[in-house]
């Protein structure tokens, strides 16, 4: 059996603000980003219409209320954005496919932060997981988080453009974390496949390998 999932960054995008939406590791800073733009709206509208500008104190303290409120909820947006990223849109140029028996997973990640954060560079990353290792399968389908044990091989490559690996070790329980963002769905193509995965409530860990 072979197959080629289809992978386009407008899924990655649904994908990462599903994850903000139904993982509870989000639940925290999407409180603090709704609380502070209502209370930066608050002080907006106070200020504007309810505050004579002759009263130049009262008028002050709503607009730096205004701004305060509004950085915060900035910078929750932010840490948000950061965390939901993780493993969806830091795998750049993905391709996933099954072929002999075997899911093989390919993607780069960005050779640096700012405004490199989409580009990468001749680098890349290629794990070979034999099927019929995969075990410990689960699966959240709020957040559409798939995680599993596999045994295999890992490649890491130098040059993707010239093929050239400078590195390859052993997959021995190999954990790995993927997102359902792919077409076909790879939940549904691995339980075709036999592989038995358990429905349950998956959180997001900070401390989750960017890879």
């Amino acid at each position: 059996m072979e197959k080629e999932f289809t992978v386009s960054d407008k899924m990655k995008r649904k994908a990462k603000k599903n994850r903000i939406k139904t993982e509870r590791k989000f639940k925290v800073p999407r409180i603090i980003k709704v609380a502070s733009l209502i209370i930066s709206l608050a002080c907006f509208s106070v200020g504007i219409f309810a505050i004579p500008y002759s009263n130049t104190k009262a008028f002050g303290i709503c607009a730096v209320g205004c701004a305060v409120f509004l950085i915060v909820a900035t910078i929750a947006h932010g840490i948000m954005s950061n965390w939901a990223s993780n493993q969806v849109t830091t795998r750049l140029n993905e391709r996933l496919w099954i072929s002999e028996g075997k899911l093989s997973h390919f993607f780069q990640t960005a050779f640096a932060g700012g405004l490199n954060i989409r580009h990468a560079d001749e680098r890349g990353y290629l794990f070979v997981m034999d099927l019929n290792t995969i075990r410990e399968a689960k699966y959240d389908a709020k957040s559409k988080r798939i995680e599993f044990l596999a045994d295999g091989k890992g490649y890491h490559y130098s040059n993707v453009f010239k093929l050239t690996i400078d590195k390859e070790w052993n997959l021995n329980g190999y954990k790995a974390v993927l997102y359902d963002y792919m077409e076909p769905s790879l939940n549904e193509t691995l339980e075709n496949n036999g592989v038995a995965i358990t429905r349950c409530t998956l959180d997001f860990s900070i401390s989750d390998a960017s890879i």
